[in-house]
């Protein structure tokens, strides 16, 4: 069934599949069947040569194949493997994600429930029904956190202190920072942004954009890749005041983190921008 794409298609193959087992075996096989040969029909050097030749050729395809499985696991770990563990943990927090008021997964269109979920048609009816028939537990009465004891990470910009950021109606907005958990070996996955004072998220973004100002400040490596960004559009922000904050999850003290600075925004109209 794979004769059209070529003979070396087991070794060249990116995908850990049983082929290049199966030709590593094959060779094992021809291998020993020469072996079994009355020794008596070869000269005793050219015996020697065709054994060398056979475990050069049976040497190199299983070094191939051990690279080949190498370069696989480490895609399957980066491309399959950590999306979709992000996305179990994106899941979990479902209670939190603003699906029905706000445009969550337009806000995010690499958002954090990309790599589980195919289509978001219809996605809130197949989560009621996973609570109701209790297939999937799903996080409840966690705590926010507005003013933690240590820093945590901020809102980098657009920052202002003392007046607010303006956009037009439908404009788009970006926001940029930077998150850690302090004295933690596991450092937070997902940064989540909440309007006002809701309690629940309307974008999501991924943490792991290099960041060595970072790990200076910090004096540790282990933040090596602190830095977030998300842009979205103005179109669930009202047209008064509009306080954008973000936050991070505490899998350790069970709890939502606010990291510091927060975006004002107006929407107005009839404004140069």
């Amino acid at each position: 069934g794979r004769a059209d794409i070529g003979a070396d298609y087991g070794l060249v193959t990116s995908r850990y599949t049983s082929h290049s087992i199966l030709l590593t075996i094959a060779v094992i096989h021809l291998f020993n069947i020469h072996l079994s040969r009355p020794h008596n029909q070869y000269k005793k050097s050219i015996f020697t040569d065709r054994i060398l030749a056979y475990s050069f050729c049976l040497g190199l395809m299983t070094n191939l194949m051990l690279v080949r499985s190498y370069q696989s696991l480490n895609i399957v770990k980066t491309q399959v493997y950590q999306p979709t563990q992000i996305a179990q943990t994106c899941l979990y927090f479902i209670n939190y994600l603003d699906l029905e008021k706000s445009h969550f997964f337009q806000n995010s269109p690499h958002h954090c429930l990309s790599s589980i979920v195919p289509t978001t048609a219809g996605f809130s009816e197949q989560v009621k029904r996973l609570q109701k028939i209790n297939l999937r537990n799903f996080a409840e009465d966690i705590s926010f956190v507005e003013e933690p004891d240590q820093i945590h990470g901020f809102i980098s910009s657009p920052w202002t202190v003392e007046k607010s950021f303006s956009v037009p109606p439908g404009g788009i907005v970006k926001v940029d920072g930077w998150a850690i958990l302090p004295n933690q070996p596991q450092q937070p996955q997902l940064v989540f942004l909440s309007l006002n004072n809701h309690q629940s998220f309307f974008a999501s973004a991924y943490i792991h954009l290099p960041s060595p100002d970072i790990i200076e400040f910090m004096k540790s490596d282990a933040y090596q890749n602190s830095r977030w960004e998300i842009s979205f559009y103005a179109d669930n922000l009202t047209s008064e005041e509009n306080i954008i904050k973000a936050w991070i999850y505490d899998p350790k003290e069970r709890q939502f983190v606010k990291l510091s600075g927060e975006m004002q925004i107006t929407v107005q109209e009839n404004q140069n921008f």
